[in-house]
């Protein structure tokens, strides 16, 4: 189903308002698929997505009855959901593949200012990690982007696999920070 106009999308969204579940799973029929291929597109891990995307719709269904009619519905859930996967990706950001999918994807959407976000999140990664200090930075990327172990590091640096330990600590703490900060930017 699709909307096709500015007022079949205002009744569809004051039907929700009213607690109309069935209207709600209009509105979910209309707007998943597209959101699921945003935060897939995005994560790159199906269930990782589909688990935001729900998450997504749930908090919209719990407050439904302030959704505002005069804003973008379409720029709301994507906010929503690119929110919710900035919070899974800094409790990931210890895992090779999500340091991955934020260091290297271009994130496509329809909303300018999301893209712009990505961008600036993006870009304070990349000034993080550079700006970490040499030692740390080649652990770090030794581990996360080359995925060494620890064990393995330590022998290939000649250091102790508790000072790996400690600088991937200190550089995870940093990064986790950076995202932070940039997503609330």
């Amino acid at each position: 189903m699709q909307l096709q106009g500015k007022r079949e999308y205002n009744d569809l969204i004051e039907r929700v308002q009213r607690d109309d579940t069935k209207a709600f799973e209009e509105l979910y029929d209309i707007y998943y698929p597209r959101v699921m291929s945003f935060a897939l597109k995005f994560l790159k891990c199906k269930e990782l997505s589909e688990e935001i995307v729900h998450d997504a719709f749930i908090k919209i269904w719990e407050i439904r009855t302030d959704l505002n009619l005069q804003l973008s519905f379409d720029g709301f859930i994507f906010k929503i959901t690119k929110n919710l996967m900035l919070n899974a990706l800094r409790l990931k950001v210890d895992q090779p593949l999500y340091f991955e999918t934020i260091k290297d994807n271009d994130i496509v959407s329809n909303e300018t200012e999301n893209q712009l976000q990505e961008q600036e999140i993006e870009l304070q990664l990349s000034y993080a990690i550079d700006g970490l200090p040499t030692k740390r930075k080649e652990i770090f990327v030794l581990s996360k982007v080359d995925g060494f172990s620890n064990k393995e590091i330590a022998n290939k640096l000649k250091i102790s696999t508790n000072t790996v330990a400690g600088q991937l600590r200190k550089a995870k703490k940093t990064l986790k920070e950076t995202i932070k900060f940039a997503a609330t930017i």
